[in-house]
């Protein structure tokens, strides 16, 4: 049986750790073994798709289709699409406005092209089916999973050597993600400021990711508040075992984004056995299973409050690291490549 995945995400020189590349490439690499041979398609001229659309379907180059980038298609076979959220339409504030209505306009009508609507969490399901106008026998709700790899024990020589080469010392606060308002960055830099002078140092803040769009603000605060020794900002990692040896070095993670479809990187922090800070809406809690500090994430001083409650309390940390390994040891790649296995079978 032939798979065709949309794999436009992972082209040269897209980000390579973030949520949507991640998906795709499990996918990609996951599938064969439920027995799909996996073909990448890419579509180099998807407007000129979209108006064949109308007129008529696709010749397909597989059983079944599976778009995981938006650019729905309409082909000569059953076609699944991923839809990650509804942001611009439930929060038009966190997505860029260029060109805004006539994107939002396209989506709506696109997804009719797909027989089934895979969403990555209730919450997301929730808005999807509001926003795109889906009926709810359309829909499947299929979270997303951390890759095997992530739960395997990393050698604690490497960690420390990654740690010490990125010039850090073992106990910081690490978030992960894209500098966007969404993302919440902001404020979790100035809540880590008003931490006791003490435990700014012994837990500086260190946040990896890449320059977005309306960060201007925050990378001039991040910029300004390095020299100090307590903040430090990565644009990027070189390789996934970079990333997972920053992530075992940190003390704390946190997730302040005010609206996720599901939020992979607290998998990601949980399997690497952290506590995890999260703003306390959207999917985040879902995603938590209860083993995160869940706190408003639009107030500052609560962002404050909730770190140092965790660097100060060890046993805390320790109960809600544990929690999250667990939550984690049940979200995993393969068992939503086994849903996925499942659902494509339902189509054929």
């Amino acid at each position: 049986m032939k798979l065709g995945l949309t794999t436009e995400r992972l082209r040269p020189g897209a980000p390579i750790f973030d949520g949507s590349s991640v998906y795709t490439r499990q996918i990609l690499h996951g599938m064969p073994a439920f027995g799909w041979q996996v073909e990448p398609h890419l579509q180099p001229a998807y407007e000129k798709a979209l108006w064949r659309g109308l007129w008529r379907a696709a010749e397909a180059p597989a059983d079944i289709m599976h778009v995981t980038d938006y650019r729905v298609e309409r082909w000569r076979c059953p076609v699944v699409a991923t839809l990650y959220d509804a942001i611009p339409m439930a929060q038009p504030q966190f997505a860029s406005q260029h060109r805004r209505a006539l994107k939002n306009a396209v989506m709506r009508y696109v997804t009719r092209y797909a027989d089934r609507i895979v969403c990555i969490s209730a919450f997301a399901a929730e808005e999807v089916q509001h926003y795109y106008k889906i009926s709810a026998e359309r829909l499947s709700i299929i979270p997303c999973g951390i890759d095997e790899l992530w739960l395997q024990a990393l050698d604690p020589g490497l960690v420390a050597a990654v740690v010490q080469e990125r010039g850090l010392r073992p106990g910081y606060v690490l978030a992960v993600g894209t500098l966007q308002p969404r993302k919440n960055f902001l404020r979790l830099l100035q809540a880590h400021q008003r931490l006791a002078p003490a435990l700014q140092r012994q837990h500086p803040l260190l946040l990896i990711g890449r320059p977005g769009w309306a960060c201007a603000e925050l990378v001039a605060q991040l910029q300004a508040a390095e020299p100090g020794g307590t903040v430090r900002w990565l644009h990027d990692v070189a390789s996934l075992q970079e990333l997972r040896a920053l992530y075992a070095g940190a003390a704390l993670f946190a997730l302040p984004s005010l609206h996720e479809g599901f939020g992979l990187p607290l998998l990601e922090a949980y399997a690497s056995g952290l506590p995890a800070l999260i703003h306390a809406g959207s999917s985040l809690p879902e995603v938590a299973g209860g083993a995160a500090l869940a706190v408003d994430g639009r107030d500052v001083a609560a962002l404050c409050r909730g770190m140092t409650a965790l660097l100060e309390d060890a046993g805390e940390r320790r109960e809600r690291a544990l929690r999250g390994r667990a939550r984690a040891e049940v979200l995993t790649a393969q068992a939503m490549n086994q849903a996925l296995d499942r659902l494509y079978r339902t189509l054929l």
